[in-house]
């Protein structure tokens, strides 16, 4: 089995959708109702892909075996917090790998490139967001290097 990464381009918009698609759904159904599961097919969501993969603060790569596409990731550099002493952040807004090819090292090859990217643009930092309840990501996002930060609490009115 060949696993090719590389940057993503316009010409794998769809491909990216699906993927989110399936993120989405599994999303809401699991840790998150208020997500709106066809969001990446909406006009708004396919604005927010087509940026990220074409914008100049942001970047997408996506994995492949066998010229099909397992995974992808997308993030961007983010404006400066007021409150923080660092000029700029990395965010990694979102990734999926495809159940069936989970374990074989993509997702931790895709956060490589998204990584490196950072580097080259001189960022320190990354956040990423997860649903408390996906310890799966969790865990992942842990092995990868990242720590608890912040923490963020929601209440219903």
């Amino acid at each position: 089995m060949k696993i090719e990464i590389r940057k993503a381009t316009v010409k794998d918009l769809r491909e990216i959708q699906k993927l989110n698609l399936l993120l989405c759904k599994k999303e809401k159904k699991e840790y998150d109702p208020t997500i709106i599961g066809d969001y990446p097919l909406t006009k708004i969501g396919s604005s927010y892909f087509k940026s990220r993969i074409t914008g100049k603060n942001s970047v997408g790569f996506v994995a492949f075996v066998d010229k099909m596409v397992v995974g992808y990731v997308l993030g961007c550099i983010s404006d400066k917090q007021p409150w923080r002493n660092i000029s700029k952040i990395g965010s990694l807004d979102n990734m999926l790998v495809l159940q069936e090819y989970r374990n074989l090292k993509i997702g931790s090859k895709l956060a490589g490139e998204f990584f490196k990217w950072c580097k080259k643009k001189k960022i320190k930092r990354i956040v990423v967001v997860v649903a408390h309840k996906n310890l799966k990501a969790i865990n992942f996002y842990k092995k990868n290097g990242f720590f608890d930060y912040d923490v963020v609490l929601e209440k219903k009115i």
